[in-house]
């Protein structure tokens, strides 16, 4: 009996070093299995970071050819039409000047567009008939301010302010 007390503690301490052993080879386990997890995911987050960065500054569709104002006032025009906007509530067309960016071969030009007292509908078949994503342009810019005039049936109008940009594909001429 007195040998079995004696070596009871260190059965005992055995036991419980086995017992610690396979808990930490198991917490080492899910530690390590997540860690490789956490450097596979920050590999695939820095790949597509690299990616967006490359998009964002090359063009998606560029037009090759600046479009006059004449026929972006016709394309107003014509979206006004067709969102049965009246003439009146179209404000003013301001195009500006083709901006390059960066140092890249595309030029972007701005239009201003200023609408007055339309609905939520109109504003939407506007933009709708407005764009033209083959020719590279698209509405960039909208700003919405509540009209003070109401409209029929006291429906809500809106002051809209909106840019229209085009992408122009122009290398950069080396000589």
């Amino acid at each position: 009996m007195n040998i079995l007390r004696n070596q009871l503690p260190i059965v005992v301490v055995f036991v419980a070093g086995i017992v610690m052993t396979t808990i930490s080879w198991s917490f080492y386990r899910n530690a390590h299995a997540s860690a490789n997890s956490a450097a596979d995911m920050y590999s695939e987050s820095l790949r597509l970071s690299r990616d967006l960065e490359r998009f964002r500054n090359s063009p998606r569709i560029a037009s090759l050819e600046v479009e006059p104002p004449d026929r972006i006032a016709g394309r107003v025009s014509a979206a006004a039409k067709q969102a049965n906007l009246s003439p009146l509530s179209i404000l003013s067309i301001d195009p500006q000047l083709p901006v390059r960016v960066n140092r890249t071969a595309s030029q972007i030009r701005a239009t201003q567009v200023v609408l007055q007292n339309t609905t939520l509908a109109q504003v939407a078949g506007f933009v709708g008939g407005l764009e033209d994503p083959s020719s590279g342009m698209i509405v960039r810019d909208l700003s919405m301010n509540r009209s003070p005039v109401l409209g029929e049936n006291d429906s809500e109008l809106w002051n809209v302010r909106l840019t229209l940009t085009q992408m122009i594909f122009s290398p950069i001429s080396t000589r």
